[in-house]
C-alpha cells in the first residue's frame, strides 16, 4: 500500500476514476493500494501527489473496486422512483432526506434531476 494525499480543489473528492470509491478530504493522505497509486500520481499530478505514512489524519482504505452502476439495486430503485414522484414528494424527499430545500419555482423535471444528483451523491438514505 502506497500513501496518496489528495490536493485537487473538491472536498470532499470520491475517486471514480481509479475505480477505488475512495472519499478524500483536501491533504489527507489515504494508503491505496501500489498500483493504483502509481497511475494516480503519474495520470494526475495536479490532483494528487505522494502522501505522508507518519501523518496523523492518514487513512488506511480497504480499496475494494467501487461498485459500478447497474450493480446498486437500490440506487437505480430510488432513481426510477424519482421519475414517477409528483412535485410534492421530490420537495419533502429532498428536506427530509438530504436537508435540501428546493424553491417553489422550481420545475418538476428541474427537481428530479436535483434529487437524482443527491441521490448519486450521497446515495439512498
Amino acid at each position: 500500500m502506497t500513501p496518496v494525499r489528495y490536493v485537487g480543489k473538491r472536498e470532499p473528492h470520491k475517486d471514480c476514476i481509479f475505480g477505488t470509491g475512495i472519499i478524500f478530504m483536501r491533504d489527507q493522505s489515504v494508503f491505496v493500494p501500489d498500483d493504483i497509486a502509481k497511475r494516480m500520481l503519474k495520470e494526475h499530478p495536479t490532483v494528487y501527489e505522494a502522501g505522508d505514512e507518519i501523518l496523523s489524519d492518514t487513512v488506511e482504505i480497504n480499496a475494494q473496486p467501487a461498485v459500478r452502476k447497474g450493480e446498486e439495486p437500490e440506487i437505480q430503485d430510488m432513481r426510477d422512483v424519482i421519475l414517477t414522484m409528483d412535485a410534492d414528494a421530490l420537495r419533502n424527499k429532498a428536506k427530509n432526506e438530504y436537508g435540501v430545500t428546493f424553491n417553489s419555482r422550481m420545475s418538476v423535471g428541474k427537481m428530479r434531476k436535483e434529487l437524482t444528483q443527491l441521490v448519486d451523491r450521497f446515495g439512498v438514505i
